[in-house]
């Protein structure tokens, strides 16, 4: 397995082909030319050979045949991928888009794969370089990836084409240029700082400034051995300094043959002439890797990375960062589980902070919106994700204890986002318009957005919506640094609510600290207002403060009870990892073993689904399944809820908006159908735990409904007192896993106890996860590329984890690819950073997906430890 991706058509068209076509005098003249290229030939003087090969193929069948010879010529050499230069001609009047299919059809007729570049010359002139980028953009999904530079390097000037060559990189198609052919160059540094070519051929006359641009940048090298040494590139008894610099470095170089038929070599003896400098262990290894550089035209619906990188590569925010404190998170979590929650908790401890700096914020906005709200404003809070969870759980919250103000929670994707993640809502600005459009927004209400990271497409569809409807629009997010789309939203009008306390404890994996920010900061805020709108001052200037002390007490009482935490996350682990459960696979086996179950009652119900719904980062396991497909296997993590008629209000505080969004989820443990609680796996090998807040006893409906699962059970449960020890010490008798936190903090909105629940799950949910091997230090390695933010994320991902030995936009492409074929794939695969990264350790591509996959099972889905 090997690839050609520096060889010229119009160089390469094999010899027996050109005599076979040309007069007596051009057969005669093309043998001359190729015994004197072969003894060696001035750089400049090699050029004079394509006036004769032109004469020869001069008609687009011509093209077409020799097109197709060349490739059956590469498969005998045991090419297995192919990329083919030319630049674009005018043959017999025909227009240059006859040329360009010829090419292709050649390439088509032999079922080589194969792909085109289209070679432009740096004195072409404006209207040619214009004509092949347009036919490049043109026939991009037919074969042509992307655009190169050849020609002679000492003529001609490439300035005047940047601008339309930039426009051709930003449109998605690969850049590759000649330089380093001559010491009589201008426009090296010029090419590689303005262009960023993804390849450069040759490169091997540099100024010293190129090469250290070329290594610090990783650009691969395209090396054609023999070309060089007979133009004179190097000494003939030297090596091509690249293949030098590859053997000292391992930088990447790829090994082609230039002109194949011009040189009279072919690509297995470019190789074999590196033998005894390479050896061969290392020339196999090149082989293999050379596939890896190959361009790959992105497959359809996929962005340009110019235009990706802009909107969603969120590397500058800080909840994307790695946080210090957790560097070494899973590998703390495999060595001692207590250990690693309270890495947690100290991140945990910096809400603290910036809440408290927030009470500032507080003291100042709130007797504006309490004017409003006394004049009959309504408060609306919107977000996607975990963001959205957040929102219905403050509405609902404020709804419940001022019910004379209007509070509404809204989540992207509708009600039913709350216990299934809606695919592509978050990137979707006019979803966030029709998010609003029904409410008939007025000067007097007042809407929140609320993002983590600030880039969310869909509330900037929300945003501007209610800024023409003249509401005021106040945007809380956790990153000073913010794309520039949002930036532009703050220069509408729009009030900044920032709380940047620094990146999450798990990297990215905003329903930790963001979300607990945006729970404490919001809901704080709306009852604050909401207590001076009823003229009660006092309540409205303690109520943050008291919070306050009462988040403070909760971490004190979650780290006297991480033991009992990593006891539920242990039997997670031991549910997920038996040979008998079905967490790595698509479909139900006749054991139906590896599940994980939630029974609570109404007001524990949110927490429990903030913490598990989330299914990127945290709980990817495999693709997103409606509640009505039949014949998959059925989510691995599930929330019923118990003692509630209406479960869906009980959920919300309030009416479902889309009755039909939410008919075909089951959501109380009381409902029958196949995706109900009764037919849920819970038997042996799985694990069924039963959330609640108590004051005294525990609701008799939920131990009933705990009492139906014989598999392993247990009871986490929040006591706003002591809780009675005869009863505990019963409950630890008849379940297997009893953790009680008793004199657990309140308050009027039951922010404090829902707090610490929901950090008590997130300390669950991560050490059972970082057990499973879906954690790599501090990164959520498991992300599911379901919306460009978290494509954005699983490029940096990659990124962080090959140690940058591929540019994120090699990697965006690796994505896009290995993306597609995961969709095809009808048996469970890996999450996807897991399979590039571990693509680039066995230096194979997305066309090896198979071949990766299966690696990474026979490891238990652990990665090659990058060095």
């Amino acid at each position: 397995m090997t690839a050609e991706l520096h060889l010229h058509a119009g160089g390469s068209y094999p010899t027996d082909y050109l005599l076979e076509l040309a007069s007596a005098e051009d057969r005669q003249e093309l043998e001359q030319f190729q015994e004197t290229v072969a003894k060696g030939v001035a750089y400049k003087d090699v050029f004079k050979i394509f006036g004769i090969i032109s004469r020869i193929i001069n008609t687009t069948a011509r093209v077409e045949e020799g097109t197709y010879r060349i490739c059956e010529a590469q498969k005998r050499d045991g090419v297995t991928r192919l990329e083919i230069r030319s630049g674009i001609k005018v043959l017999n009047g025909e227009r240059e888009e006859a040329y360009l299919e010829a090419l292709l059809r050649g390439i088509q007729r032999s079922a080589m794969n194969a792909c085109v570049l289209l070679s432009v010359k740096r004195d072409s002139s404006t209207e040619y370089v214009e004509k092949t980028c347009q036919l490049a953009l043109q026939y991009r999904q037919r074969g042509v990836v992307g655009i190169d530079i050849s020609g002679d390097s000492t003529v001609g000037d490439i300035r005047p084409h940047f601008a339309t060559l930039k426009k051709v990189r930003d449109a998605g198609l690969f850049l590759t240029a000649h330089i380093g052919e001559s010491r009589e160059e201008k426009d090296q540094m010029l090419i590689l700082q303005e262009l960023r070519p993804h390849r450069v051929g040759h490169a091997a006359k540099l100024v010293e400034e190129a090469v250290e641009f070329i290594l610090r940048e990783k650009i691969p090298v395209e090396v054609c051995p023999t070309s060089a040494r007979l133009c004179g590139m190097h000494g003939p008894d030297d090596i091509h300094p690249w293949v030098v610099e590859h053997k000292r470095s391992g930088h990447p170089i790829v090994i082609g043959t230039d002109d194949s038929t011009v040189f009279g070599t072919t690509l297995p003896k470019e190789y074999e002439s590196l033998r005894s400098l390479l050896g061969i262990d290392c020339l196999e290894a090149l082989k293999k890797s050379s596939h890896t550089y190959a361009f790959r035209a992105l497959p359809e619906g996929y962005l340009p990375f110019c235009e990706f990188s802009k909107k969603f590569m969120l590397a500058e925010t800080s909840t994307e960062k790695r946080h210090p404190i957790t560097q070494n998170l899973s590998h703390v979590f495999q060595k001692n589980v207590p250990e690693g929650m309270e890495l947690l908790l100290k991140v945990d401890e910096l809400v603290l902070g910036g809440f408290q700096k927030f009470i500032e914020t507080i003291a100042r906005i709130a007797p504006l919106l309490a004017c409003h709200m006394a004049s009959g404003g309504r408060v609306f809070l919107i977000g996607s994700g975990s963001s959205g969870r957040v929102s219905v759980d403050i509405a609902s919250r404020c709804q419940a204890a001022f019910p004379n103000v209007m509070v509404m929670g809204i989540v992207s994707g509708g009600d039913s986002a709350m216990i299934r993640p809606k695919e592509g809502f978050e990137d979707s600005f006019e979803n966030g318009v029709k998010a609003l459009q029904g409410w008939r927004l007025n000067t007097n209400d007042m809407v929140f957005v609320i993002s983590a990271s600030g880039s969310a497409t869909f509330n900037e569809g929300v945003t501007d919506h209610a800024l023409k409807c003249g509401a005021g629009v106040y945007y809380f997010y956790n990153s000073e640094a913010v794309p520039e789309r949002t930036q532009a939203l703050f220069d509408r009008g729009v009030t900044k609510l920032c709380v940047d306390i620094g990146p999450q404890a798990v990297a990215g994996s905003t329903r930790l600290q963001a979300a607990t920010l945006a729970q404490c900061c919001l809901g704080s805020l709306l009852a604050s207002a909401l207590y001076m709108a009823e003229g009660n001052h006092d309540a409205a200037a303690s109520y943050p403060k008291t919070l306050l002390g009462n988040m403070k007490t909760a971490l004190d009482i979650l780290r006297d009870h991480t033991e009992s935490f990593a006891q539920i996350a242990r039997i997670e682990h031991q549910v997920f990892s038996s040979p008998e459960s079905n967490f790595r696979r698509l479909k139900d086996d006749p054991h139906a073993a590896g599940y994980v179950t939630f029974l609570a009652m109404a007001d524990s119900m949110r927490e429990v689904l903030i913490d598990a719904t989330e299914s990127s980062p945290t709980f990817s396991t495999n693709p997103i399944r409606r509640e009505t497909e039949e014949g998959k296997k059925r989510a691995e993590f599930r929330a019923y809820m118990v003692g509630e008629d209406n479960a869906w209000k009980g959920l919300l505080g309030r009416e479902v908006m889309d009755q039909q969004d939410v008919n075909e989820f089951l959501l109380s443990a009381d409902q029958e159908g196949v995706h109900s609680y009764k037919e849920r796996p819970k038997g042996p090998g799985n694990f069924v735990l039963a959330v609640a807040k108590v004051d005294d006893a525990v609701p008799e409906q939920l131990l009933e409904a705990l009492d139906k699962a014989t598999g392993v059970t247990g009871l986490l449960l929040l006591s706003r007192g002591a809780f009675n020890n005869e009863q505990a010490a019963k409950l630890r008798d008849r379940y297997g896993a009893v953790v009680i936190i008793e004199d657990v903090p309140s308050d009027l909105l039951g922010l404090s106890e829902s707090l610490l629940l929901k950090q008590a799950l997130n300390l669950i949910s991560n050490s059972s996860m970082a057990l499973m091997n879906k954690m790599s230090g501090n990164l959520m390695i498991d992300v599911r590329a379901s919306n460009e933010k978290l494509r954005g994320r699983c490029v940096r991902l990659v990124h962080e984890i090959t140690k940058g030995v591929r540019s994120q936009e090699e990697i965006y492409h690796a994505v896009a690819h290995v993306q597609r074929a995961m969709q095809k794939s009808t048996d469970y695969v890996p999450a996807i950073v897991k399979i590039v990264a571990e693509m680039y350790a066995q230096k194979l591509t997305p066309d090896d997906f198979a071949e990766v996959v299966e690696a990474l099972r026979r490891n238990d889905e652990r990665l090659t430890e990058w060095q």
